[in-house]
């Protein structure tokens, strides 16, 4: 769709991710907002008006599902020690294909929780649980339009290091740092590339993006 064919409250479906939902924001790209409250942002060229059948499901729900979801609050993630766990079954596994990376990943992780803090039940860091082929550390970010903190930087990392960030979340000065264009279905952006080649410049230039990004994050 042309995003200037597009309105708030309209309802939206991502076809590839079957992702429906209402428009709450439309900005440089589209936020939809699904009967349970998920959000996900768009291009707008991904979108495309939902069947009349799941319209039907949004009928006089929108507006109750809006204020609900502006004044709740933020749902309870899961406790601490249960993500670290996570996190470690993780790098166990990379640490049985790819040793060196593991290695790797933990010094580098040391640098990210330097940035974002410890963790907080899932608040600002959790695991990708639903995802069993893509089970990886996610780091979060305040909703556009709500108090809750949602997926945004996805470190999909093994062999190789592979981030891929949510296009909406992405300042322009570090747009060309992602060259993986409109992955996960057109959410993302990102960058896939050895770890020789991540530590000559990349890393550091990574971990002054968090900054910049969690500096203002954590202000809110």
């Amino acid at each position: 769709m042309k995003k200037e064919d597009i309105k708030e409250r309209d309802v939206l479906i991502n076809p590839k991710m079957g992702f429906c939902g209402y428009v709450v924001k439309i900005e440089k790209y589209v936020t939809l907002r699904a009967l349970d409250g998920k959000e996900m942002t768009f291009d707008a060229e991904y979108l495309e008006p939902a069947p009349a059948a799941e319209v039907a499901n949004f009928q006089g729900k929108t507006a109750a599902i809006h204020e609900k979801h502006k004044i709740s609050a933020p749902r309870k993630g899961k406790p601490p020690e249960e993500i670290n766990a996570g996190l470690e079954r993780f790098v166990a596994e990379m640490a049985a294909e790819h040793p060196a990376s593991a290695e790797q990943f933990r010094s580098f992780w040391r640098e990210v929780i330097g940035v974002i803090g410890e963790q907080q039940e899932g608040k600002k860091w959790d695991m990708r649980w639903r995802s069993k082929d893509h089970f990886c550390p996610v780091l979060k970010a305040p909703s556009h339009s709500s108090n809750e903190w949602v997926s945004c930087i996805y470190l999909l990392f093994g062999e190789n290091v592979r981030v891929e960030v949510r296009k909406s979340y992405i300042p322009s000065e570090f747009d060309a740092m992602f060259p993986i264009r409109n992955a996960m279905h057109g959410a993302t952006h990102g960058f896939k590339m050895d770890w020789a080649t991540f530590n000559a410049g990349p890393r550091a230039e990574f971990i002054k993006l968090l900054k910049l990004l969690y500096g203002n994050w954590l202000k809110k």
